[in-house]
């Protein structure tokens, strides 16, 4: 047993996250302690924080799972970034917590000049991954409804997968609304 710092309960030790820098080996806090101080401190901090370090992460860690889309192919951010005040000030605002930060030019840095905010469609849309565009959507949709070409060939027909073409003809995606 072992008494926790801040509710002053004792509990037993697999209460308790391992820590190699302590003395004892032990956080000086229990696990459920620490879980709320988390959640404190991190409803704290701007909501532009959290793509700020994503953003440097990708960028910069070679064990981030995303580093080889970006920081593997050379895409870095700029060094004034390295300040989140700065990042804040060219940046401005996120509008709403679904907006993502998004390179204008998908090959170009991290850096004022080719960032904004922008929603995940959007987003999603101007990746470097993305082979459709509205016209082929719409091209897609009308040899659905004229040609009545089943949705695999219409797939092997423009060279993309079988679910893009579904989330294409059932307006999942590639809506004329949000063009």
């Amino acid at each position: 047993m072992r008494t926790c710092t801040v509710c002053k309960e004792p509990k037993p030790l697999t209460e308790y996250h391992k820590n190699k820098n302590r003395p004892v080996g032990l956080a000086c806090m229990c696990k459920a302690c620490d879980c709320i101080r988390s959640a404190k401190r991190k409803a704290s901090l701007p909501k532009e924080y959290s793509p700020w370090c994503a953003m440097r992460a990708r960028c910069s860690n070679p064990k981030n799972n995303r580093w080889a889309r970006y920081g593997g192919r050379g895409i870095t951010v700029c060094a004034r970034w390295d300040s989140f005040r700065a990042f804040l000030a060219d940046m401005g605002p996120r509008p709403t917590p679904s907006h993502q930060i998004d390179r204008i030019n998908n090959n170009g840095n991290y850096e004022p000049s080719n960032c904004r905010w922008a929603t995940q469609l959007e987003n999603m849309r101007h990746t470097s991954r993305t082979v459709i565009d509205m016209s082929i959507a719409r091209r897609i949709r009308w040899h659905r409804n004229f040609g009545n070409i089943p949705l695999k060939d219409l797939a092997d027909m423009f060279g993309v997968k079988l679910s893009a073409v579904i989330s294409v003809v059932y307006n999942r995606t590639w809506s004329e609304d949000t063009s």
